[in-house]
């Protein structure tokens, strides 16, 4: 899990929207640990593929609005990674193998802190620099 100041960027929804996929992956490793019944974890991707699609809009959104050079790429990478939620979330539907969701959750917290620290954080500074003209 990131450390909190790693997350915090110069745009509010960024913030906001990164804290609550912290959270909402933070939910699934414990119903993971508690070894929990699999519609739980089930419940708990369907509600952060959710968030997710909602998040990633919000950003491509406002990338789009003020013509953001390298928004191809980074909605391409979000495309990807909600892609591969989609894939998650099928896998677990068959195997329910907590194990290899462990895995899968572990990868996407080296994809966040790596998409927040290297395309988000140019996307906030370029945000906010639009915001104050």
């Amino acid at each position: 899990m990131p450390e909190e100041s790693f997350l915090q960027l110069p745009v509010v929804f960024m913030n906001e929207d990164h804290e609550d996929f912290v959270e909402q992956l933070n939910g699934i490793e414990v119903l993971l640990q508690g070894g929990g019944p699999p519609q739980e974890g089930e419940a708990a991707l369907s509600k952060l593929l959710v968030h997710t699609r909602e998040h990633f809009g919000r950003e491509e959104e406002q990338m789009a609005a003020i013509h953001f050079p390298p928004y191809v790429p980074h909605k391409n990478e979000h495309d990807r990674v909600l892609e591969g939620l989609e894939q998650v979330i099928s896998r677990w539907q068959e195997s329910h193998d907590s194990q290899w969701l462990k895995a899968q959750v572990d990868n996407l917290w080296k994809w966040f802190e790596l998409h927040v620290d290297t395309m988000d954080r140019v996307t906030a500074h370029f945000l906010a620099q639009h915001e104050n003209r």
